[in-house]
């Protein structure tokens, strides 16, 4: 039983080094002849099919991980959902992140936040982005803001940006990036006295959190 542990592992192992090398038919030969297939292992095709932006065979491995019923966990969604993402198969994602909520009960983290509103947000279709944002149940969490911020810099969104990023710091106003980001829509759109505003406002609160760790160190 041992041996055959530390076979998968190695196999696993190798599955995950041709996938990152871009030698997916190779990585996808090694999985098929492993007798028992992991999600690690799946989950390392499916990054390997991310980063070349071939989501439709990350959706297709990803049925067959269900197909065979394996336990999803956070991770497998994320490399679906940043394979939709590098794809752009919004639709396919707008699926998959539903089915993470409402058919495993798994909560998104940050990173599938992200990644859902950066692949919603690539096509400038900001209306649909609002409504699946309102949908969330997590959209009391920064990330969501933040990352719309991100797209709406990409797409040259101000409008959308300033609601953002005023979201954003209601309910983390210490985040360094959501000032940056606004500060590069602001200067993108020629208004660099409101992006040296918004610089002032980093600072400020940069100093105040400072002060309060010194304060907090001292009693």
């Amino acid at each position: 039983m041992a041996h055959l542990e530390m076979d998968i592992l190695l196999q696993t192992a190798l599955i995950d080094m041709y996938a990152k090398c871009g030698r997916l038919d190779q990585a996808h030969e090694v999985l098929e002849k492993l007798p028992i297939r992991d999600v690690v292992a799946w989950s390392a095709l499916i990054t390997g099919y991310a980063d070349q932006k071939q989501g439709y065979k990350a959706i297709i491995c990803f049925e067959r991980m269900q197909n065979e019923g394996l336990f999803l966990d956070e991770v497998t969604f994320l490399c679906v959902l940043t394979a939709c993402g590098h794809s752009g198969l919004l639709s396919e994602a707008e699926v998959v992140f539903a089915n993470m909520i409402r058919k495993y009960g798994i909560v998104p983290m940050k990173e599938h936040l992200t990644c859902m509103i950066m692949t919603i947000g690539c096509p400038g279709d900001f209306d649909k982005t609002m409504l699946v944002i309102k949908s969330m149940p997590c959209s009391h969490h920064s990330a969501v803001w933040i990352a719309l911020l991100g797209a709406c810099k990409k797409w040259g969104n101000l409008e959308l940006g300033m609601l953002a990023f005023d979201r954003a710091i209601q309910l983390e106003h210490t985040c360094a990036t959501t000032y940056v980001l606004m500060g590069d829509i602001f200067t993108s759109s020629g208004m660099q006295e409101n992006a040296q505003n918004i610089e002032s406002m980093r600072f400020k609160y940069a100093s105040s959190e400072k002060d309060q760790k010194l304060m907090s160190g001292l009693m």
